[in-house]
């Protein structure tokens, strides 16, 4: 095998080392990316809990406060 050839294998290899190197690092920072939303989607579920169940408190109270207006 001729020296060109050799150097252009090697070429070749390096460069799909750096390659595979970047795309495992892609795959891996999407994972992390995918984790983040999925905690996010969750917290803010709780969260939209949360609001919901505080403002049906108020709710409660007012229509109790209008049923004992009309018993006067």
């Amino acid at each position: 095998m001729s020296d060109n050839i050799k150097n252009l294998i090697q070429r070749f290899d390096r460069h799909k080392n750096v390659t595979e190197a970047k795309f495992s690092f892609m795959l891996e920072r999407q994972k992390s990316i995918e984790n983040a939303l999925i905690e996010l989607q969750e917290e803010s579920s709780d969260f939209y809990s949360f609001v919901a169940e505080s403002l049906g408190e108020p709710d409660k109270e007012i229509s109790s406060i209008k049923k004992k207006i009309k018993n006067l």
